[in-house]
């Protein structure tokens, strides 16, 4: 029997091109709703808020996200108490 396309798992790899594009939506959605606080603020604060606008992500996934956008730069974090972080969307700064 033979497939009708020349890459066997081409549906699959079509699911991994819209898990991406997934993940980056959220991350987009993270740094949006951080951007809507003017100061550090806590992130489970602004993943309640995430939730109450009907976004599904766990807290885990929430906090990985968050990390995975810290060590990229597009988030700062800032230590507020034992064990305990703060979080603000990364400013751009312009080169001259």
């Amino acid at each position: 029997m033979y497939r009708s396309t020349p890459y066997p798992f081409q549906s699959f790899k079509s699911t991994l091109s819209k898990r991406k594009k997934l993940h980056y939506q959220i991350n987009e959605l993270i740094i949006e709703n951080f951007g809507v606080f003017d100061d550090y603020t806590d992130a489970e604060t602004v993943w309640l808020t995430m939730k109450a606008k009907g976004v599904e992500l766990s807290i885990s996934s929430f906090y990985n996200r968050l990390k995975e956008l810290v060590e990229e730069g597009f988030m700062e974090k800032k230590p507020n108490g034992y064990n305990k972080f703060v979080y603000k969307a990364a400013t751009i700064k312009s080169h001259k």
